[in-house]
């Protein structure tokens, strides 16, 4: 895990964002002239107290990043402590707010009603859980869950529990938590067995294009019925029932038989919509894709098209959804390799929507500052922060 450098920026009305993979702000926006508000533009560097792997927006504006049980290097087994600090983007000041309680390197998360960070599992794929008040600025530990868990997908449900997915150690072993009464239920009646076999099956055999082993992070969302829409990353959907025992139903594959999407980024831009970006298939004839999926949920069946490509293949890029309902897409890499800046995309690019509603890619920052100052691959973080502010962190 390598030492890296954060930048930051604010710009009026535009959308800003944090890149935490190395502490830096993008400001974005559209209009005519060929200044930072069309272009965006990176903030100088922030010296940030650790490399923040992970984040989370806070109620306030402000962060809060963490890194693992080393600052700025690989955590060692059997410290269950992690290096955290809330960041406030107004002053610029940071809050020391250490987890005592377990290493969350790379750990699930998801943000509660009353804006707590649920984390769960992490480094040396263990059980335990935590959450961190955003009031008070501390780590508090909770129950722990029945199955261990690292590199697994976590989300809000409607009724502001918790459903903890796919990950490795649990396999395809589902979990909700009740904050109400901490406790964690296995739900025995939503399985993803067929994500387990989905993984095994892309993972199997030779590489034919480079790319890395799928792992475990599955494409989640909670749709506009309350019901978990599963959009990837493998090409099977699906949908799953978080209540009582858990139920889980097919929805077909991603465009009749797409290929996995491995480190690629599945956002919800409106009520019921998805966009499925990039990614990578070993086993495909290139290691990452510029394809852009479209995928409404609102109907009695999910309908997917193929939207316009992006400029630049990517795998393990960002996507964050800004306030004018557009995704900016930064980093990745070309050659889908993890701990690799070799091949990186500078070029962040942000989509548009045109009178029949399809995706375009073709507005690109790669001039005056939008382009990026470091390669960002593994690891990294985009995020957006109150007062048009946003940024980007992290990496290894």
């Amino acid at each position: 895990m390598k030492s890296k450098p954060f930048h930051s920026s604010g710009h009026g009305a535009l959308a800003s964002l944090l890149w935490l993979c190395s502490g830096v702000f993008l400001t974005t926006g559209i209009a005519s002239a060929q200044g930072p508000e069309v272009v965006g533009a990176w903030s100088p560097v922030v010296a940030w107290p650790h490399i923040p792997v992970s984040a989370a927006n806070l109620p306030d504006g402000r962060i809060v990043t963490w890194s693992a049980s080393r600052e700025t290097a690989f955590p060692n087994n059997g410290e269950f402590f992690t290096h955290s600090a809330v960041y406030d983007p107004v002053s610029g000041s940071f809050a020391t707010t250490n987890n005592p309680h377990n290493d969350i390197f790379c750990a699930g998360i998801s943000l509660m009603e009353d804006g707590a960070v649920m984390v769960t599992g992490g480094r040396q794929v263990n059980r335990r859980t935590a959450a961190f008040d955003p009031q008070a600025l501390v780590w508090s530990r909770r129950a722990d869950m029945g199955f261990p868990r690292w590199y697994g997908t976590q989300l809000t449900l409607a009724n502001d529990e918790v459903m903890a997915a796919f990950a490795q150690g649990a396999g395809p072993v589902v979990e909700r938590y009740a904050a109400s009464v901490d406790r964690w239920t296995a739900l025995p009646g939503m399985e993803m067995s067929t994500a387990a076999n989905e993984q095994a099956a892309t993972n199997a055999g030779s590489a034919n294009n480079g790319g890395t082993n799928s792992q475990w992070w599955s494409f989640l969302h909670v749709a506009p019925d309350g019901r978990v829409f599963h959009s990837g990353p493998w090409p099977s959907m699906h949908w799953y029932d978080a209540m009582g025992s858990g139920d889980i139903a097919a929805a077909g594959t991603r465009l009749g038989g797409d290929q996995t999407r491995a480190f690629g980024t599945s956002t919800m831009y409106d009520v019921g919509k998805v966009l499925v970006v990039g990614g990578q298939d070993r086993k495909a004839p290139e290691a990452s894709s510029r394809e852009v999926i479209k995928i409404d949920v609102n109907g009695a069946a999910p309908l997917t098209q193929q939207a316009s490509d992006m400029a630049y293949k990517r795998t393990n890029h960002n996507a964050v959804l800004l306030p004018t309902g557009q995704l900016i897409v930064v980093g990745g890499n070309d050659n889908a390799k993890i701990f690799n800046d070799q091949t990186s995309v500078l070029e962040p690019e942000i989509s548009r929507d045109n009178q029949e509603g399809t995706i375009h890619f073709h507005y690109l920052l790669n001039v005056n500052g939008g382009l990026l100052r470091a390669a960002r691959s593994f690891d990294e973080h985009l995020v957006m922060l109150a007062e048009s502010l946003s940024g980007h962190g992290g990496g290894d």
